[in-house]
């Protein structure tokens, strides 16, 4: 796995959002509400819905990324999610997108999770759905990966290292006694409209992303 506290590069844009993003959006409500976002990039969600809640804070192991959030009026931490510490039971709502596949063990971020959210809190993580029709027919047919971040001929170095299913998202939590997976939905675009999908059906074939929400009991 790559070491992201390494890499010199920054993710994302924080003037603009990703469909995940904008999907979660319409899901949550963050008024008023302390929220923590698990490998946050530059800050791009957390800038976004800043005049709405009471607390934001993002972690991210990438310092250039910390740096581009903190510059940006966003407060970032540069750390792995595992090394949050002094939050215990804080945030009403904790965001992870597009994370999970980077990571051989997803355990570090559920447990954060875990551990950081208010009882009744919300987590909502993000992730490429690995059943997308569109990503089943290009290696099918193609013998290719859709993907490029996880086709090792095509980067020396390939961040995406497992694909969640529909199934596997409802089994994120397994080990964690005090949190349950409420829903899995997905997005995709089209025509640059983002659709959030509820349907079971169409979230596994038809979903570039899923979106798990996750609750603390």
């Amino acid at each position: 796995m790559i070491d992201y506290s390494k890499k010199t590069s920054v993710d994302g844009d924080t003037d603009k959002l990703g469909v995940w993003h904008r999907a979660v959006l319409t899901l949550l409500n963050a008024d008023g509400k302390k929220v923590l976002d698990l490998g946050c990039g530059t800050g791009g969600f957390l800038k976004h819905i800043s005049s709405q809640t009471q607390e934001i804070l993002g972690v991210d192991p990438n310092k250039h990324n910390c740096d581009v959030a903190v510059h940006n009026g966003v407060q970032a931490l540069p750390i792995y999610p595992g090394q949050l510490s002094g939050y215990d039971n804080h945030f009403d709502i904790v965001t992870c997108f597009e994370v999970i596949e980077h990571l051989y063990d997803h355990h570090e971020i559920v447990g954060t999770c875990a551990r950081v959210l208010k009882p009744h809190g919300r987590a909502y993580i993000t992730t490429p759905n690995a059943f997308h029709i569109a990503r089943m027919m290009t290696f099918v047919f193609r013998q290719e990966h859709r993907d490029p971040l996880m086709d090792p001929t095509l980067t020396d170095e390939p961040e995406h290292i497992r694909l969640w299913s529909y199934g596997m998202a409802h089994r994120i939590t397994k080990r964690h006694l005090h949190l349950k997976v409420a829903h899995v939905y997905g997005c995709l675009t089209i025509l640059g409209r983002t659709i959030l999908i509820r349907n079971e059906l169409l979230v596994r074939v038809l979903s570039q992303h899923l979106i798990i929400i996750v609750t603390k009991e």
